[in-house]
């Protein structure tokens, strides 16, 4: 639109533009004004919408002016951004208006969004780990298929061991207060994911078909949230076992890993095989995340973050959500609040920096292929195909069910560290790291327990 943008910076958060902008773009600016009042005001003698121009000028002058400044301005943002390099937060200021030819010249006082300089990219190394498996894992993983297709025979009165399917009736009480039953509740002993505590203390008692056994558990804040107010409160569990079952485990054979999976060769080479390939996968998997989370927590450190004062004092308003005002607290409040919103703001803005290079380096890609190719081989076709649905259904604005999106979001956080690692070799910011087993990548990074379905 030939307009002309000088700016000057006062600080690193705010700058001053002067603006000169042409009569192309004044006259765009006035046009807009002037179908708006036409369109929304009044005037006796004339149709609606048909007011001509001189008259809403006459008329209507100062909301005419102020308009049509308001306007001006407007088309003239994209241009300071441009100059500036910084997208404008606000425009604290518009002074010394002045008509500069056929155009019209203004100085705009602005405040930018925060902004990063990452200024150590390069002291940022991602480490390529090992995955260390034992074959005591391949035999425990071989274990578990077998399990999966166990037939079960009734024990009788025999007391019940790890692996048998115990079939019970609980109720559950909280505080000495009645809280909940179950009927018919069916697990492995010692196998199926509950709660940890429970088991424990069952296998600590005789299971037998007819025994009535207690397990308390003691949940504090944390497991119960606000219901409990901070306190420990102690539930009891009482189970009547009604049957125990012993599991009759199939042969490993041919047999057994052709209902397993039908795409593998039928040996139990080729099972071990693809279990070792999945545990690879899957370490691979889980030491990125620690890795990345470490790379990117050492490019935090070497990045320095510019934010204005408004910004954090209008984050600080939002965060009190009108109760009061920055005027109403002390100076250790205002100080911590600063810093977890530089914080907070800060990881935002190195993450997105981090996609905008990742974007750039794959400039041309084909992302929703790359992503299905990843996902398949990761977790095979027929789930790489319902998730490449699901990330379709997003980009088309779906909503998704919870476990959904956490799936989606988990699968899609893994690819991006792939990519991220591809992009550090690209600059020979990858090393050779160390053997890792999978149980140790779970200590580093523990996974929830699962508690009684109550």
């Amino acid at each position: 639109m030939d307009n002309t943008v000088e700016i000057t910076w006062k600080d690193d958060t705010s700058f001053t533009a002067h603006v000169t902008a042409s009569d192309t773009t004044k006259k765009e600016a006035d046009k807009a004004t002037l179908d708006k009042i036409r369109k929304n005001k009044k005037v006796p003698g004339f149709r609606a919408g048909k007011i001509p121009d001189h008259i809403i000028i006459s008329k209507f002058k100062e909301e005419f002016e102020s308009d049509s400044l308001y306007n001006l301005i407007e088309l003239c943002v994209d241009d300071v951004e441009k100059n500036s390099g910084k997208r404008i937060y606000r425009i604290k200021k518009v002074e010394n208006t002045v008509k500069k030819g056929d155009g019209i010249g203004f100085d705009l006082q602005c405040i930018v969004f925060p902004y990063i300089k990452i200024e150590k990219l390069k002291d940022a190394i991602i480490k390529e780990n090992i995955p260390l498996i034992e074959d005591s894992e391949i035999d425990e993983k071989i274990l578990s298929v077998r399990r999966a297709f166990a037939v079960f025979e009734d024990k009788n009165d025999e007391v019940a061991v790890i692996g048998d399917k115990i079939n019970t009736d609980y109720e559950v009480w909280m505080n000495g207060n009645p809280s909940g039953t179950e009927k018919d509740f069916a697990f492995i002993l010692g196998i199926d994911p509950i709660d940890k505590d429970i088991q424990k203390s069952m296998l600590e008692q005789k299971i037998y078909k007819g025994a009535e056994i207690k397990s308390t558990k003691i949940f504090n804040s944390e497991d119960s949230g606000d219901v409990m107010q901070g306190n420990d409160i102690p539930m009891d569990f009482i189970f009547s076992i009604k049957k125990v079952e012993k599991a009759i485990l199939p042969p490993l054979d041919a047999e057994l890993v052709k209902r397993y999976n039908p795409e593998l060769t039928p040996s139990v080479e080729a099972l071990k095989e693809f279990f070792r390939k999945e545990m690879e996968k899957e370490i691979r998997r889980k030491s990125l995340v620690n890795e990345v989370n470490s790379t990117m927590a050492k490019i935090e450190q070497n990045t320095r973050i510019f934010i204005a004062d408004e910004y954090i004092e209008d984050k600080i308003n939002q965060l009190l959500q009108g109760e009061k005002d920055t005027s109403n607290l002390d100076e250790e409040q205002k100080k911590k609040l600063k810093e977890s919103i530089e914080s907070n703001e800060k990881s935002s803005l190195v993450m997105n920096e981090m996609y905008r290079m990742l974007h750039e380096f794959n400039k041309g890609e084909d992302f929703v292929a790359s992503f299905y190719e990843y996902t398949k081989d990761q977790y095979g076709k027929e789930d790489a195909d319902y998730l490449i649905q699901l990330y379709r259904g997003v980009a088309s604005g779906e909503k998704l069910s919870d476990y959904d999106r956490n799936a989606l979001g988990h699968i899609s956080a893994y690819f991006h560290n792939e990519r991220l690692l591809k992009y550090f070799d690209s600059m020979e910011q990858v090393k050779k790291g160390k053997k890792i087993s999978l149980a140790d990548l779970e200590k580093m990074n523990p996974a929830p327990e699962n508690d009684l379905n109550i």
